[in-house]
């Protein structure tokens, strides 16, 4: 594996995940792929990722669980977790922050976006 960035993607949609880990792999990041939140705390401690998308509805486990679960692993205590999510509701939102998301990133925009969120944080 090279030196770039390992980014854990965590989405249920075989779609979304296909084209964000295409986007960030033709921008330079190593990609790992979880599809539900129970995958996604098994990948990510045994990866390490860099930064973490995750989807917050998914079946399994959702998002929220399994961040609050990353949470509890110190070696997870400051990986970026990054919300990825098509709402825009202010509570929705609060709760995942209160779960444990650093941020969130509207998966219905731009991929563009995604990226410059996803860099911003490992800058």
């Amino acid at each position: 594996m090279s030196d770039s960035p390992l980014i854990l993607l965590v989405d249920d949609s075989q779609i979304q995940c296909k084209i964000y880990a295409g986007a960030l792999k033709a921008s330079g990041y190593n990609v790992v792929v979880g599809h539900n939140g129970r995958e996604g705390v098994t990948l990510a401690l045994e990866h390490r990722p860099d930064l973490i998308l995750m989807d917050i509805s998914m079946p399994e486990m959702d998002g929220l669980s399994a961040t609050r679960e990353l949470r509890s692993y110190p070696e997870m205590a400051e990986v970026p977790i990054l919300a990825l999510t098509a709402t825009t509701d202010p509570v929705e939102l609060q709760k995942a922050r209160e779960s444990g998301y650093t941020d969130s990133v509207d998966k219905s925009g731009d991929r563009a976006l995604v990226l410059e969120k996803v860099q911003s944080w490992l800058s």
